[in-house]
């Protein structure tokens, strides 16, 4: 059934320039996260959210992470200060002094240094660290276990740290060097507020199987409401995500698709059980890093085969326009009362009121809009409403 679109839209460029950070709070940002560290931060809050699900799928059948004494936990958002911090770590050790007891190479004690990207904003802090390991889950399985045999829980200083509630933020660190075992791995938690509010915490993609690609999010709806649709848009296709431990609306979803010999490009799109729509990342798309010699990990370019998609709403169109541009939409029927600009999370970034009996208003977005895709939000008088997307090129 074809569903109507009430809007067309002109759009007048303007010159300008963008400076300082992405207005999306989930995104990369000056390499930050990289795959790496990405990984790290889906696995660790996997395991928050569903303990003994990824014991059993990651670590295997030991008397560890058991609910009575590792009840699931809310996830840790990312951080970028700590990711800071924990690169900062991973990369010293790797190039200069190996695995230091959590001391920088030059004697720095591990909190002095953890606070000195922090900035104090709160005092409970702690950190994990390891060598040896290529990748994300072998790094995981070795904090863990914590020995061998594992301790219990309670008793094993890295595990404890991974299912702490008092951690509500985390940065991961990842260096290779020519220092012992190479590989270098760092996790920073902090206590503070997180500054991001998106239901898909954290998302990425693994090389679990031969041949294969796994993606990964961690999910999670304070409420407990299951997700209405959980999507991977992978170069433009759409592929449903299941639950793969967890609870629906506090746990991990994943899909695994045959790998590619190149990189592709993909965001998660899931829309919670009140109708919001959520994207991770909020601008932009991950790329696949690691598959048939992808060596990018995110890109801010806008991929041409986002399609236009419906799922029991109007229809959503892209637009393509330049920072700083004056969105002008024009209005069919006259019956619209205000247009809103909001991030893909549905955080507002800008509101217009319609005046009455106006065909059309113009939208300036300012000189500092990022690139990215955002979504126009029309609301009409008899309390129905339309979406649609807008992307703003470099």
């Amino acid at each position: 059934m074809s569903i109507p679109i009430r809007h067309r839209l002109l759009v007048f460029l303007l010159a300008c320039c963008c400076s300082g950070r992405s207005l999306a709070e989930t995104d990369p940002t000056g390499g930050y996260p990289n795959w790496h560290e990405r990984g790290l931060l889906v696995l660790t809050n996997a395991c928050r959210m569903a303990p003994q699900a990824f014991r059993d799928a990651y670590i295997g059948l030991y008397s560890i992470l058991l609910p009575a004494s590792s009840p699931a936990v809310a996830p840790v958002y990312w951080n970028y200060d700590l990711n800071r911090a924990a690169r900062f770590l991973a990369k010293d050790m790797a190039n200069n002094c190996g695995l230091n007891n959590h001391l920088s190479c030059d004697g720095t004690d591990w909190s002095t240094r953890v606070q000195s990207y922090y900035n104090n904003k709160s005092s409970t802090i702690a950190e994990n660290i390891a060598t040896g390991r290529e990748s994300p889950q072998g790094t995981m399985r070795q904090w863990i276990l914590d020995g061998n045999p594992p301790p219990s829980d309670g008793n094993a200083g890295h595990r404890d740290n991974i299912m702490n509630a008092s951690y509500r933020e985390l940065g991961c660190g990842y260096a290779y060097g020519q220092q012992d075992y190479n590989h270098f791995w760092v996790e920073d938690f902090g206590g503070g507020a997180p500054e991001v509010d998106n239901h898909i915490v954290c998302g990425t993609h693994f090389f679990l199987k031969e041949d294969s690609t796994t993606f990964m999010t961690a999910y999670y709806d304070s409420t407990g409401q299951a997700p209405l649709s959980a999507e991977l848009v992978l170069n433009g296709i759409r592929h449903d995500m299941s639950m793969e431990m967890g609870t629906t609306g506090k746990g991990a979803f994943s899909v695994t698709l045959p790998a590619s010999n190149g990189c592709r490009y993909y965001y998660f799109d899931f829309v919670d059980g009140n109708q919001g729509e959520w994207r991770y990342p909020e601008a932009g798309y991950l790329a696949t890093y690691g598959e048939g010699g992808c060596t990018e990990y995110y890109s801010t370019d806008i991929v041409r085969w986002d399609a236009p998609v419906s799922r029991g709403m109007p229809v959503r169109p892209r637009f393509f326009i330049g920072p700083g541009a004056r969105l002008t939409v024009r209005l069919e029927g006259g019956d619209a009362t205000n247009v809103d600009l909001c991030t893909l999370a549905g955080r507002r970034l800008l509101s217009r009121r319609v005046p009455p009996d106006r065909g059309a208003v113009t939208i300036g977005l300012g000189a500092c809009f990022s690139a990215g895709v955002y979504c126009a939000h029309l609301r009409y008088a008899d309390g129905s409403s339309t979406r649609f997307h807008v992307a703003i090129e470099r």
